[in-house]
């Protein structure tokens, strides 16, 4: 399977800019990196692998019976080794069969591909890119202008005069109808947003809503980068 290399446009939770992609039958015995766990499982396995026995799946259980097959196998020990050996340097997320690695060193991840079947990974374009996304939480690069580059998403409570803020100042500020309904009917607003301009007016809005802002998003287009 040729792996898919993919652009990293912003932080992965906050803190990480590369994510390897590996479909594992397995992989969610790395859950958590609980990788004592996960090597307890594995030994169990190896054992069977070194008998040349089946090899039974680590999630058995009286209803469903499954072997996992030697290259999975190899493949999970392989994850292991790697894990182990940078456990510090990354963290785990297990999704159905697909187990996904976050890192800020490449050089490891690189290696791990080479070796097993990997779906993709996702990396900045360049080193400019990089240091910019480790220097600047909470912010996404796109390949475009950015006319709206201040995302704010809100909290549950917000002033309902914040409604008629949004509507007298619909140059600077961009809402939608469903967010602006909440706030003027006092509703739960959790995870409505709103864009701004500039800083500025989303500094004013910050005072108008008389609420709280969960979180700021900032969108930067690639091309400014290069100037």
């Amino acid at each position: 399977m040729k792996l898919q290399r993919l652009q990293t446009t912003n932080l992965f939770y906050n803190r990480y800019v590369y994510k390897l992609r590996v479909k594992n039958k397995i992989g969610s015995i790395f859950r958590g990196m609980n990788l004592g766990n996960a090597k307890s499982k594995i030994d169990e396995m190896q054992r069977h692998a070194e008998s040349e026995t089946v090899i039974p799946s680590p999630y058995n259980s009286h209803r469903r019976k499954e072997n996992v097959s030697i290259e999975t196998f190899m493949d999970t020990f392989v994850v292991y080794n790697a894990l182990e050996k940078n456990k510090n340097k990354c963290m785990v997320r297990c999704e159905g069969f697909y187990l996904d690695i976050y890192s800020n060193e490449n050089e490891w991840l690189e290696e791990l591909a080479n070796k097993i079947d990997c779906i993709s990974i996702h990396e900045p374009q360049n080193d400019e890119s990089l240091n910019f996304l480790l220097e600047n939480k909470n912010t996404i690069i796109v390949n475009k202008e950015v006319t709206w580059p201040y995302k704010a998403i809100l909290g549950r409570i917000v002033d309902p005069n914040f409604a008629v803020y949004c509507n007298r100042n619909k140059d600077n500020i961009k809402i939608g109808h469903r967010a602006l309904s909440s706030i003027t009917k006092k509703h739960n607003t959790e995870g409505y947003y709103f864009y701004t301009k500039n800083e500025k007016h989303l500094m004013l809005a910050k005072i108008a809503l008389g609420g709280s802002i969960t979180k700021v998003v900032k969108y930067v287009s690639d091309k400014e980068l290069h100037k």
